[in-house]
């Protein structure tokens, strides 16, 4: 549809600016991914931290053998 509104060797203002939108879009959703994806190893470390110290104090009042 966006076709009939620019020719084919220069696109309209309107495709330049959602092609843009598009561009800074997927830059800004990678960049999530790679926030989500640190957070998701930090809270794996968190818990295999949180593990190995339930262990430990189970160790330290004799409820492991």
């Amino acid at each position: 549809m966006i076709d009939r509104y620019h020719y084919q060797d220069s696109p309209c203002e309107l495709c330049v600016r959602l092609a843009e939108e598009k561009e800074l879009l997927q830059q800004q959703l990678d960049l999530a991914v790679e926030v989500i994806a640190q957070q998701i190893e930090m809270l794996e470390d968190m818990r295999t931290e949180a593990e190995a110290s339930n262990m430990r104090h189970l160790d330290d009042f004799g409820f492991r053998n």
